[in-house]
């Protein structure tokens, strides 16, 4: 964090990040009982530890709100 306008803290672009992974993860496993399909959710644009696909931010809102609608 960072400190802004009257001395109070503000997030980095890193913290918002990690934040909507956390988000994330807890939609993917947490939330729904249908570990299956949120593991084929994940597949789309997880290939490998070291390949990632990015979707654009439109896909990655359309695999939310999927998420949403499984739990």
């Amino acid at each position: 964090i960072y400190p802004c306008e009257g001395n109070m803290p503000c997030g980095s672009i890193r913290l918002s990040a990690l934040r909507d992974g956390l988000e994330d993860w807890d939609g993917l496993f947490s939330s729904t009982q249908d570990t299956a399909a949120a593991t084929e959710m994940i597949k789309e644009f997880v290939k490998g530890p070291d390949d990632w696909g990015w979707l654009g931010w439109d896909r990655m809102q359309e695999i939310r709100q999927r998420l949403g609608r499984l739990g």
